[in-house]
């Protein structure tokens, strides 16, 4: 009698530990940091759409996400070692079992920031992702922008005629010691772009691309050449052209390429956006 008692606990707990294990299994299939000179973006892909809640806390600065129903994977400690020495918004990560059937990140951050956390479904050639950005506190792309744009199209303020005095012939054109030229990769990080064969992403290809323009242009007297995006991260349509006032471009051209089932496809596409900035 005693002994079937204890062969029934034994069998209990086992059956306990099973459906703990079967309910914390893992679906996270990669996870990357891509750093930006603006912000970083963290992702975490897997196969299903991921259940997740998410805090930020003071004092030390940090983020802490809990990913329900994922046991902690190799994919998710690895996260920790893709921080770069050199990110400016995230110092560390760490990542640890909460309980059973919950995975918890906790984000370490360099200072007071802004976080965006959304999921993405899938597109080749990703799974779902689960996304967390993380700009500096201090940073706001679209006021930036309008800034920029606002101070390049204000009027200079009114005198009166008798103090206008006329400009020398010579100080009516702009003396430049270059044409400043800005290229701007299309897509980047999570954004693969077109896919073509063998899985060729158009990210990569629009970025050597580019970096060959930026030799060209550079070793070509009168003309000074500037990279919007020079890695592999993500960018919004209002950092490009931020960037690119910022550097004082006198043009801005926008490297993309097409992708079609045809290998016999050739030829060039050329957009040309507004001067009001469509």
């Amino acid at each position: 009698m005693h002994r079937y008692i204890k062969l029934d606990t034994v069998c209990f707990i086992f059956v306990l530990i099973f459906s703990f294990n079967a309910c914390a299994g893992s679906s996270i299939k990669e996870t990357r940091v891509w750093p930006s000179p603006e912000y970083t973006r963290i992702t975490i892909e897997s196969s299903t759409l991921l259940n997740n809640s998410y805090t930020t806390l003071a004092n030390p600065e940090r983020i802490v996400i809990d990913l329900k129903g994922e046991a902690l994977s190799d994919e998710l400690q690895n996260l920790s070692s893709k921080v770069l020495s050199n990110d400016t918004s995230i110092k560390s990560i760490r990542t640890g079992q909460f309980k059973p059937d919950v995975s918890r990140i906790v984000i370490d951050l360099i200072g007071p920031s802004k976080v965006k956390v959304f999921s993405l479904p899938p597109i080749e050639p990703y799974g779902h992702r689960l996304v967390i950005d993380v700009y500096p506190n201090n940073f706001d792309p679209l006021a930036n922008l309008l800034k920029q744009l606002d101070g390049n199209n204000k009027p200079p303020e009114a005198v009166p005629d008798s103090t206008v005095k006329p400009l020398p012939k010579k100080l009516l054109v702009p003396q430049r010691e270059a044409i400043i030229i800005a290229i701007d990769p299309g897509h980047g990080g999570e954004d693969p772009g077109a896919v073509g064969i063998n899985r060729l992403q158009e990210k990569r290809v629009t970025l050597a691309i580019s970096r060959e323009i930026e030799k060209q242009i550079n070793n070509t007297p009168g003309y000074k050449a500037i990279m919007v995006r020079d890695g592999d991260y993500g960018m919004t349509l209002g950092q490009r052209t931020r960037i690119a006032h910022q550097n004082s471009a006198d043009f801005f051209i926008a490297i993309h390429a097409d992708s079609y089932k045809s290998s016999s496809a050739r030829g060039t596409t050329i957009y040309a956006l507004s001067q009001r900035g469509a």
